[in-house]
């Protein structure tokens, strides 16, 4: 018992660490993205009005396939706060992230009226997230547009994405090359690189992987991967204002089971994994989002933790319910997102390409290794429970969590045929 007593005080006082530092650390990054004057980002902002006037706040890219939306409601919001400045110590500002605000008007139409100069503004304060993509925005709006920053977003989601591929076959795992391809199809990699919004998780499940698979046997050895999957919750928590974050566990952790799978670990500490992973996750997400809150009523009192837990409720099961929506009707609404006949066609390419494998490598069926992706499976669906309203009211990019389950029962194919000679060693 002494080895574990000791491994589990290690690594609390790795995660204590890592999450103050990184309390701490984001704050700083904060106070130095406000640092930066207005007047070095009105050129960059003003040169983005001109997207927003002629898309829309909605905009669809492929007519009919409404996971195609976008979300310039939320871009301009973000745009809003990159330029919003009350005159306040950027010590006070980072805590509370405010936003130009007309009456009757969104926060991206409240952004173009600011910057057309229209009378009647004031500023609301949006202190519940922490707003890290700031860091990243501005500095990028002292050189470019909102539209040169979607070109950047592309080029840089499609090296990371050709990154995890190449990792996939250097590490011998060629096969799931058409599972992660497939399941980004259904992510629509050109509406992410469009829109802000979707992008902050999918690049931390994109490098969260990589990471994972590059740095395999140095993680396993010293056991670090549970701090990996903190570090992926923090950095969610972080810069993502609760869009699909699920995704940045949902990846990597099925990249771990397979790399478990491959090294003949029993399925019960497979289990054990998916079970371990997801809460080392979890305490970093809920940790770093409680780090913000703590520093909002250190700096602005109590009442800003009122309006906290008032959203919380709204968008819970508890705000569903009041709402008059069920989970069934959230889980129904996502789900449909995906309703197209291509999207019906995938599952049978995976089928037959699993077929074949197995096949020409003869292989045989193991569903006792099934097992941990079923769980995986199912986090989608748990999540839409506990997030139902919000689900049910943002399903154009809410339903972009279900991608987890896809590529979980697409590499679960994968998995389950195993050479006959190690058959013995997936028992549990």
């Amino acid at each position: 018992m002494q080895p574990i007593k000791t491994y589990l005080k290690t690594k609390a006082l790795h995660f204590i660490i890592l999450l103050l530092g990184s309390i701490v650390l984001g704050y700083l990054l904060m106070v130095i993205a406000y640092a930066i004057p207005q007047s070095r980002l009105i050129l960059g902002c003003a040169n983005s009005v001109c997207t927003f006037e002629k898309e829309g706040a909605y905009p669809i890219v492929s007519d009919g396939y409404i996971n195609t939306q976008l979300d310039n409601y939320t871009d301009g919001a973000m745009l809003n706060a990159a330029l919003c400045s009350t005159g306040e110590s950027p010590f006070i500002a980072a805590i509370k992230n405010c936003q130009y605000k007309y009456d009757d008007q969104n926060p991206m139409e409240s952004f173009m009226s600011y910057i057309w100069q229209k009378e009647g503004t004031h500023t609301i304060d949006y202190p519940r997230y922490w707003h890290g993509f700031l860091i990243v925005l501005k500095p990028l709006l002292l050189f470019f547009s909102y539209s040169d920053i979607r070109m950047i977003n592309g080029l840089m989601q499609s090296i990371l994405l050709v990154l995890l591929l190449w990792t996939l076959a250097k590490k011998q795992l060629s096969q799931y090359i058409l599972p992660v391809v497939l399941t980004t199809f259904y992510l629509v990699p050109s509406v992410l690189a469009m829109s802000l919004q979707y992008s902050s998780v999918y690049y931390i499940a994109l490098l969260t992987t990589t990471v994972l698979l590059l740095f395999e046997d140095r993680l396993s050895e010293k056991q670090l991967i549970p701090e990996l999957f903190l570090i992926a919750g923090i950095l969610t928590s972080y810069f993502d204002l609760l869009t699909y974050p699920l995704i940045t566990l949902g990846f990597p952790l099925v990249f771990a089971i397979i790399l478990q799978q491959r090294r003949r670990c029993t399925v019960k500490d497979t289990i054990l994994s998916v079970i371990g992973y997801s809460f080392c996750w979890g305490i970093g997400y809920v940790g770093m989002w409680s780090g913000k809150w703590l520093l909002s009523i250190l700096f602005l009192g109590f009442s800003s933790f009122a309006a906290v837990t008032a959203s919380l409720q709204e968008r819970s099961l508890n705000g569903a319910v009041t709402a008059g929506t069920s989970v069934m009707d959230t889980l129904i609404s996502n789900i449909e997102m995906f309703k197209k006949p291509i999207y019906k066609i995938l599952p049978f390419i995976m089928l037959l390409y699993t077929a074949i494998i197995g096949y020409r490598n003869k292989k045989e069926i193991h569903l006792i290794n099934c097992i941990p992706f079923l769980m995986i499976l199912c986090m989608p669906f748990a999540w839409y429970v506990v997030t139902a309203n919000h689900a049910a009211v943002h399903t154009w990019f809410t339903h972009k969590t279900l991608c987890i389950a896809v590529l979980g029962f697409y590499c679960m194919l994968m998995s389950v045929v195993r050479p006959s000679e190690q058959q013995q060693s997936f028992t549990p």
